[in-house]
């Protein structure tokens, strides 16, 4: 996950300048974020021992995709 998360952090950092087709690896990164979200796999939100720990990250690929 820590390739995606850094991808995904480099696709939000540029969402204003990405365009389909634009960054393949940044695109192939927010497509597999979206398809683990859709399929359960990851979680934006889960709750732990200490409460709930919410991955920012994972909040972002649609932001990206819509852009």
């Amino acid at each position: 996950m820590n390739d995606m998360t850094a991808l995904i952090d480099l696709a939000w950092e540029r969402r204003a300048d990405l365009k389909p087709g634009s960054d393949p690896r940044l695109e192939a990164a927010v497509d597999a974020a979206l398809a683990a979200l859709d399929s359960g796999a990851v979680r934006i939100a889960e709750p732990g021992p200490d409460g709930w720990t919410i991955h920012t990250w994972l909040k972002r690929p649609s932001y990206c995709r819509s852009a």
